[in-house]
This record gives structure tokens, C-alpha cells and sequence, in this order.
């Protein structure tokens, strides 16, 4: 402020006369302090506010004549904006007061910052109510109240508006010693149901996302705060809040009533949010089955362009992702909301294949299938230079130093070091590989660049200088599609176009681990910080994540929603980590979260499969098998398939002893329990082109039953594998269930079409089947069967369904917000999930007390802690 004052020496005069204005006005000192309250208000607001909100924010200091008189003194100095707010007439003014220079009428910025946050908790403690606005049924979504604008305007006072979007701003502005003595404020506002007003509020006003912004940003300033103070309560509170708030975004801005319908009830049980808040919510359903106990690790689609999303980053010290979509098109993506902040259209010809963060100088950096690369500024989205051409062919890869001095760009034929030390970028040198260039990463020390070619081979050269170091490769692979350099600089690892990953010791140049994940390309390969963990993307298969010392799978890979990964990135702090995909959306999951379940040992139970003397149990998730004893307390065993394909199916026979495997790439495999190796495994590529989807074995005939994805049966004999008996044809869908019914010659099938039906071994039509009208969920148990138990045989007329976006509707009512991860249990209440913490957790739903619809505020308590 001191050099802007000094540098304004063409104002000095409208300094003066602004001295003798207030010298003239304000003659005793209670005049001036009431002087310094409005003005710096003012001043200070995050944005101009009116007359009336002026009067309510400053009521505890000031009265209203008092500001009302001081606004009519000095009239000359203000105006008012064509939306009625409250402006200083030039800037210089403003200069003027916030310097010390100008006396007994500067205003302090570190004392008007507190008071502003303190008048802000104040007016949310007393305003913030339960349904502010009168909403009367949780039914609708804010959208469908056409009077939802005008409710606001007459229930939320323009004070409580401007206190619920900016009381987090103050705060921030202010020192971090402000915490000693805000405490009590702080109280107020988090240790009680006004955290969920103020979110309620946020909601109506169609802020959430902003609000999210802030929560983000104190969360930062608390960190700050705590290594001072050594005080990390109210960190681990905006923690909560901060979790809280993305879990639920969704339903709580689409239909404001649902933050307490939905969102509290399916909080973790030991959260905070839940602790403060449940007490006040009798009247809400209830889960009888163990909650959460932790906030899990969810995945975010935002949703894009029509074109494919070709390249993706992470803004430094924001969290913000850029992706770069076929038709040169820019989106910026907010991660803790799924919010698009920006999206421009960039001048390049083709596609943008690479993207780069030039965040000293404020730059994006592109480059093209066109072969050029453009600097950009990136709040303007303004063009800073004349696109460069110096390479021949499209960019493969974009790369800055850690200190934003050099660029490396590559296209296949041309590797260009750039310098952007100077005001405009300058060719350093340039390297042309035989090999072609593919994929580039650095060292930690920014000495070495290693660059992956098109023709298996690693090009390590001095980063300043260009010359070679070293080449080296594996003639059995292909091209080197992805590379990734460890934090100690000690080993690289290549990701190849066919699947392979191949890890390399920078000081021997020797091999030192190998694995394959199928046979497609690996397009991203990342090591964290830490090094403990490695995160590989297959564009088919999904984002697999290991240990990076012993290349053990960390959880299941991270599918895509059935689109192919075209790049990963992971945020600077490595909380988030994003994939684009083909369909121009962008993937992110909470990594911290997800290496957090992990290491608690909590994996996503896809399937089960009980032996008939209940001895043992065994479950399945993606690739491996785990056994539990007969009392369901504990893991016995646990083992991947051979192929570390996903299975599908599993079988025990009746003494627990054997357990059959059906695997994805059309394998069937049996094991010995009792001496936990696989007997044998066979392909049946013949007739397993679909999927197995169910199991059941005649131990008498040793044949084995399969039910497949087409919704065909088919019967082979165990003793060879390879004869097929029979071939049933009746289902439309896939066949999930299959039992003996009786006798060893009579079957019993369910499928996802809804029907059952009854079959004879030696006939191959079913002579008897039930309609798929009257059948929602069937239960076929043991090996024999003599009776038939159906659950939920009929549908109720009034039962709703769970849509894709997880709501419980019927007709055009909403009744509650599912989170993902109980929704399958909801559906299928057979299902059993073991851990019972794991992501699809058997549920039970008690609704004896849950209020819904006319009757929705019912569920609300008022209590005067509250």
C-alpha cells in the first residue's frame, strides 16, 4: 500500500482535499470512531453492500441515525451503483484512508478485518434457522418452487446473505493471533445444527460451490493457525465440514430439504457433523446395519465436451483441473464440487494433445496435433506470443522444471529445450532421438531428462546441455507410451503400449521389475511423492494402484465407466487424482482416502459363495478370493486367481474343501482348499465367449452347471472340461442364480430378466417358469434344494426405485438420496458384504420414524443450543 501511495503523486491533492473534508466533518473522536466503523466497512466489504445491509451489519456500534448522518455528511465522497450499493467515488480515496499517512482518519485494515468477521457470526447466530425459506415438502427440487426467488429475498435479509458468503473472506484477511480470541465466535457457529443452517442457506442461495471454495481455503489458513497455536480442533471441524459438504453436494443443491433427510443419516456414525446434528434429527430414517465410520473414498464424474478429452493437469497451489477436449477447447474443473470454472475455446487448429502450467508467470502452455505450441495467460485466456512451430510433427508431451525456467516439448521426431528465464521463450537446444520421442519425466533435481521412445529404448540426456548420458531398452517391448522418474531419482518406470510395465535401476541401467496388465497401452504412469506408491493407467482396464517397492495392488482398479483413459494426473498435494476419458468428461477419486481404505484392509465384495454344511465361506473382489471361518469374524485366507483376471463366480462343493473360480478371460478354475493350491484350470474358449455369471456342480455326475451373461445354461463334464452335455436357452439376461431342485436331474435358474424356471437335465426347455412381473429377488441355497423361497415376490404398487442419479423416487416424488456405495445393498437385499464396513455394505433401513414429504420439517427438534 505504501508504494501505491507513493506512486499516486498525481492524487496528492485530492488527498488534501479529503483532509479537509473530514477535518471539517468530524470534530471530536466518538464522531471519528463511528466514522472509521462505516467507512471502513465500506471500504472493506468483499462486495459494495446497500444502505439497509450497512445499518444491520454496523447495529451493535453503531446506530442507525449515527450512520445514516455520516452517509448524508459526506455524500460527496460516495455514491451509489445502479443496483443501490454503497461505493467510494474514485479510487484514490481509498488509497487515502487505508494508508497511515492520513492520520487520526486512517482505518486499520487489522482492526476492521476482525470486527467485519465479528459481526458477521453474529448476525448468522441470530438469523440462521431451520427451514428458512418455509419449505413445504421435500418432495420437489428447488428448481419446481416457481416462488423459490421471491421466499428468499423476504426470509434471507440481505445482511444474512452477505454474513453467509463472505464471514469466511473476513477471516481470512485477518492475523492468524485472531484465533486465540475467536474461539467463543467460532463456537457459535460450528458446535451446533448452525453449521447445517449456514449450509442450508448456501443451498438456497445457489452458492454451495463458493461456500465449498472457502471451507477449501480456511482449511489452509488453520493449518497455519495450528503450527503457531497447536490447537487443530477447529481444523479437524472445516475437515469434517469440508468432507461433509462433498459427499452430499448433489442432493443438498438439488433439493435444499435433503441435507437433513438424506445427507445426515448416511453421514459416518463417528464424524462430527453427524455427533453435533443427529440428536436434533430424531424423526429421520435410521440404519440398523453398521454405518460408516469414516469418510470413504468416493469418485467424481464431471462431464464434459461432446469431443474427447485428450490431455489433463493440475493447477499448482489451487486444486483446480485443466483438460484440454479434440476441438482446441479449455475447461477448468473445480474438484471438491465438480463445478466448471472456465471454459474457453483456444486459437489452435487441431486437437490440444498437451498440456503445461507455467504458474510463476501465470501461464498455459498447449500443444497440438497441429504441431504448434501457445502461451497463454491464464486468467485472460489471452495469446502471449505468436504460436511456435519449430516442431514438425503433433506434441506428444509437455514438460517445466520445478523452478518454471525450462520447457522440454516433443513431438516423434524433435525433443526442443526452452528457456523461460528471459521475457520471451528461447530454443536452448534441440535433440532429434532415432527412435522417435514418445513420453519425457525429469529427475527430482531437475539434472536429467529421460525420454521414452517409440521403439523401446530410454534416452537419458543432461537436462541443461543435451547431451546423451545414456541409452538403453528391451528389444522385446514396444513403445514406451508412459514414464515416470522415483523421488530419489534411484529407478524409472516405462509404461508400454502393450500393456507391459517395466521398472529400471538409473544406476546400473538394469531391469529390476516387470508385471503386465493385459495387453493394452499404459497411458499414465506416476510415482508419489513418497514413493511408496506407484499409479498406472491401462486405457481399457482401468487405474491400478500398487506398492511401488513390492508392486502388490494396493484395491481394486479404478474403472472408467466403460470410456477409454486418455491421460491421469494427480494434484500437487496428492489428494485428488483425475483422469480424462474419451468422452470428454474427467474421473476423480479422493486418493488420500482411497490409500486410506487400503491400509485398513477394506476392499469392494463383489460376490460370495456359501459350502452347504456352512463350514465355510468363501468372497470374491475383482481378482482375489478371500475365506472366511464359519463364525464370519475373520479373513482365513486370501489368494489372487492365476490369471489375476476378475472373477465372476464362485462355487464351493458341500464340504468346503473345493472352491470352482469362473474368471473374466473365459477360465474356470478349481482349487484345493484344503492344501490352498489350484488342482487344475481350464479355458472353455469354445463356449465361454460370454461371461460366467453363476455357478453349480452335480458331484454325483461330477458335471459342472454355468449360467452366462447371454442368459444361456450350459452342463460339461468335470472329468475332461471340454464335453458339453447341454445347452439351455430361455432367459433374455444373465443368469445369476442356479440350484438343484430335488433330484440331480432337475434345476432351478434366476436371471436378471426376473423370471425363474424349473429344467430337466436330459430336455432342453424349461417345462416350468414364473412370470419376470411377479419376481424382484430370489434366493437359491445348497446344492439340493426340495422347496423354492421367494423374497419380495411382489412389487408393491406404491414402491419407489432408485435412479442413476441415486435418488428414491415414485412417480415425481423424491423420498431420500442413496450414497453410491449402499445402493446395490438396497436393491439386492441378499446381498451380504464382508467386512460389513465395505463399500457395499448390507443395509437395513428402519423407517418407523422417517418423515417425509407435507410432513418433512417434522424431523427437526428445536432445541435452544441449537
Amino acid at each position: 500500500m505504501k508504494a501505491q501511495f507513493i506512486a499516486t503523486q498525481e492524487h496528492s491533492h485530492l488527498h488534501a482535499l479529503y483532509r479537509t473534508i473530514l477535518e471539517g466533518t468530524f470534530s471530536n473522536l466518538e464522531d471519528v470512531y463511528a466514522y472509521k466503523v462505516v467507512f471502513g466497512t465500506i471500504l472493506l466489504a468483499i462486495e459494495p453492500v446497500s444502505s439497509q445491509t450497512l445499518l444491520k451489519l454496523l447495529s451493535t456500534h453503531v446506530s442507525a441515525n449515527v450512520v445514516t448522518k455520516i452517509l448524508h455528511s459526506l455524500q460527496n465522497l460516495l455514491f451509489f451503483n445502479n443496483q443501490g450499493k454503497i461505493q467510494v467515488i474514485h479510487p484514490s480515496l481509498a488509497d487515502f484512508l487505508l494508508h497511515p499517512q492520513a492520520a487520526r482518519f486512517y482505518i486499520d485494515p487489522k482492526e476492521m478485518q476482525p470486527f467485519l468477521f465479528q459481526q458477521c457470526i453474529s448476525i448468522l447466530v441470530k438469523q440462521l434457522r431451520f427451514n428458512i425459506c418455509h419449505i413445504e415438502t421435500s418432495y420437489k427440487t428447488n428448481t419446481e418452487i416457481s416462488d423459490l426467488q421471491t421466499r428468499i429475498a423476504k426470509k434471507i435479509s440481505s445482511e444474512l446473505q452477505y454474513s453467509c458468503l463472505y464471514w469466511i473472506q473476513h477471516l481470512l484477511c485477518c492475523e492468524t493471533s485472531i484465533l486465540a480470541y475467536s474461539v467463543p465466535l467460532l463456537n457459535s457457529l460450528f458446535v451446533n445444527m448452525k453449521t447445517l443452517f449456514w449450509i442450508e442457506c448456501l443451498s438456497l442461495l445457489s452458492k454451495l460451490d463458493f461456500g465449498f471454495n472457502c471451507i477449501k481455503r480456511l482449511q489452509q489458513w488453520l493449518k497455519v493457525c495450528n503450527f503457531y497455536y497447536k490447537d487443530s480442533t477447529y481444523t479437524h471441524l472445516v475437515y469434517e465440514v469440508h468432507h461433509f459438504i462433498s459427499r452430499f453436494y448433489g442432493p443438498i443443491v438439488t433439493s435444499t430439504p435433503h441435507l437433513y433427510i438424506s445427507a445426515v443419516p448416511f453421514s459416518p456414525s463417528s464424524s462430527l457433523v453427524y455427533k453435533m446434528c443427529h440428536i436434533y434429527l430424531p424423526n429421520r430414517v435410521m440404519l440398523r446395519s453398521q454405518l460408516e465410520t469414516y469418510w470413504r473414498a468416493d469418485s467424481f464424474l464431471f462431464s464434459g465436451s461432446s469431443n474427447g478429452t485428450h490431455s489433463i493437469s493440475f493447477v499448482p497451489l489451487t486444486n483446480l483441473i485443466c483438460s484440454a477436449s479434440s476441438h482446441d477447447q479449455i475447461q477448468l474443473w473445480d474438484p471438491f464440487t465438480g463445478q466448471k470454472v472456465e471454459n474457453k475455446i483456444i486459437g489452435h487448429k487441431k486437437k490440444i494433445t498437451a498440456l503445461a502450467l507455467l504458474y510463476d508467470k501465470k501461464f498455459l502452455i498447449t500443444g497440438s496435433q497441429d504441431s504448434t505450441i501457445c502461451f497463454w495467460d491464464f486468467d485472460t485466456f489471452r495469446s502471449m506470443y505468436q504460436p511456435f512451430d519449430q516442431h514438425p510433427e503433433r506434441i506428444t508431451s509437455l514438460l517445466v522444471t520445478k523452478d518454471y525456467k525450462s520447457l522440454f516439448s516433443a513431438c516423434y521426431k524433435k525433443v526442443i529445450c526452452w528457456d523461460l528465464s528471459k521475457d520471451f521463450p528461447i530454443i536452448v537446444y534441440a535433440q532429434q532421438p532415432a527412435h522417435g520421442a514418445r513420453s519425457l519425466c525429469l529427475t527430482t533435481d531437475n539434472q536429467y531428462l529421460i525420454c521414452g521412445t517409440l521403439k523401446h529404448t530410454i534416452i537419458i540426456w543432461n537436462a541443461l546441455t543435451g547431451a546423451v548420458i545414456k541409452e538403453f531398452g528391451n528389444m522385446k517391448y514396444e513403445a514406451i507410451s508412459s514414464i515416470a522418474c522415483s523421488p530419489t531419482d534411484h529407478y524409472i518406470v516405462c509404461g508400454y503400449s502393450r500393456g507391459q510395465i517395466l521398472a529400471w535401476d538409473l544406476r546400473d541401467y538394469h531391469q529390476i521389475q516387470i508385471k503386465k496388465i493385459g495387453g493394452y497401452s499404459i497411458v499414465g504412469v506416476i510415482i508419489t511423492i513418497c514413493g511408496k506408491y506407484l499409479i498406472v493407467a491401462s486405457t481399457v482396464l482401468g487405474i491400478y494402484i500398487y506398492n511401488a517397492h513390492t508392486m502388490e495392488k494396493v484395491c481394486d482398479p479404478l474403472v472408467s465407466q466403460k470410456k477409454l483413459i486418455i491421460k491421469i494426473a494427480l494434484s500437487e498435494d496428492e489428494h485428488y487424482l483425475a483422469a480424462s476419458l474419451e468422452n470428454a468428461s474427467v474421473l476423480v477419486w479422493d486418493f488420500k482416502a482411497l490409500v486410506q481404505e487400503a491400509q485398513l484392509g477394506f476392499r469392494n465384495i463383489s460376490g460370495f459363495a456359501y459350502s452347504e454344511s456352512g463350514s465355510t465361506l468363501a468372497t470374491f473382489s475383482y481378482s482375489t478370493v478371500t475365506l472366511w471361518d464359519d463364525q464370519l469374524k475373520k479373513q482365513t485366507s486370501s489368494f489372487d486367481t492365476t490369471s489375476k483376471e476378475k472373477v465372476t463366480s464362485l462355487l464351493l462343493s458341500h464340504d468346503g474343501k473345493v472352491l470352482i473360480i469362473a474368471v473374466n478371460n473365459k477360465q474356470i478354475e478349481v482349487w484345493d482348499l484344503f492344501q490352498k493350491k489350484m488342482q487344475f484350470a481350464q479355458t472353455y474358449q469354445e463356449h465361454f465367449t460370454p461371461i460366467v455369471t453363476s455357478l453349480a456342480y452335480i458331484p454325483s455326475m461330477q458335471y459342472l452347471i454355468a449360467g452366462k451373461s447371454s442368459g444361456s445354461i450350459a452342463i460339461w463334464n468335470m472329468v475332461d472340461g471340454q464335453t458339453l452335455f447341454k445347452e439351455f436357452h430361455g432367459h433374455t439376461r444373465p443368469v445369476k442364480q442356479i440350484a438343484l431342485y430335488s433330484k440331480d436331474t432337475q434345476l432351478l435358474s434366476w436371471a436378471n430378466d426376473g423370471t425363474l424356471r424349473m429344467w430337466d437335465a436330459n430336455c432342453p426347455k424349461a417345462f416350468r417358469s414364473w412370470p419376470d412381473s411377479h419376481y424382484t429377488n430370489v434366493l437359491l441355497s445348497g446344492e439340493k434344494i426340495e422347496s423354492v423361497n421367494f423374497y419380495e415376490i411382489k412389487r408393491p404398487e406404491t414402491c419407489g426405485f432408485i435412479d442413476t442419479d441415486g435418488w428414491l423416487v415414485y412417480g415425481d416424488r423424491y423420498y431420500l438420496w442413496i450414497p453410491p456405495y449402499y445402493r446395490l445393498s438396497l436393491q439386492n437385499p441378499q446381498l451380504v458384504c464382508l467386512p460389513p464396513t465395505g463399500i457395499n455394505s448390507s443395509v437395513q433401513l428402519d423407517w418407523s420414524l422417517f418423515v417425509h414429504g407435507n410432513k418433512w420439517t417434522d424431523i427437526y427438534v428445536y432445541s435452544d443450543i441449537a
